[in-house]
């Protein structure tokens, strides 16, 4: 799991390593999969996607209730990448009193800025699809469209952090 150089150790390899040797100190580490059809959840609580947030809580319940952890904030650590990197500032701030210590890499930030782009091709986007059957039934479309990824960046995003679910959304840009 997690390799990002083929035939290189996983991440679990690596723990093993460097706990054997001294190097870290032994830890529970839990890699929750909180990617949706759409992208990464923002680990938010969402109509649109689902309650991220709540997820991550009732898994850490779960983890302290079956293993011998260390509730204080000093020992828990949480951490992600792009959407997960937004998560991982998201919860430390909403639970400084659970997570105590906080990584971003390269999380989803500036949105305003990094978003413009896509938000001028969102018209075109919007006509290019049949909003119709998308309304009926928001999973029947591809989630691979013969469109720029680029473009479904911004409907992706909205459908995590909108209040209302997807379908609705949509139909406002008819």
């Amino acid at each position: 799991m997690m390799n990002h150089t083929p035939w290189g150790e996983t991440i679990q390899q690596q723990l093993d390593r460097l706990i054997s040797s001294g190097v870290c100190s032994p830890l529970i580490m839990v890699l929750p999969d909180c990617f949706t059809r759409l992208g990464g959840s923002q680990y938010i609580n969402s109509e649109g996607t689902g309650n991220y947030f709540d997820y991550i809580m009732e898994i850490v319940s779960f983890v302290d209730s079956t293993y011998s952890t260390k509730t204080d904030p000093a020992f828990r650590a949480i951490t992600g990448k792009s959407s997960g990197g937004f998560g991982a500032l998201y919860l430390g701030m909403e639970r400084p009193d659970m997570f105590g210590i906080v990584a971003d890499h390269s999380g989803d930030k500036f949105f305003e800025t990094c978003y413009y782009p896509d938000l001028l091709k969102l018209p075109g986007l919007l006509e290019s699809l049949d909003i119709d059957s998308i309304i009926r039934d928001p999973y029947s479309y591809p989630v691979k469209m013969p469109i720029s990824s680029s473009s479904l960046t911004l409907p992706r995003c909205l459908a995590a952090i909108h209040p209302t679910p997807m379908p609705h959304w949509v139909s406002i840009g008819r």
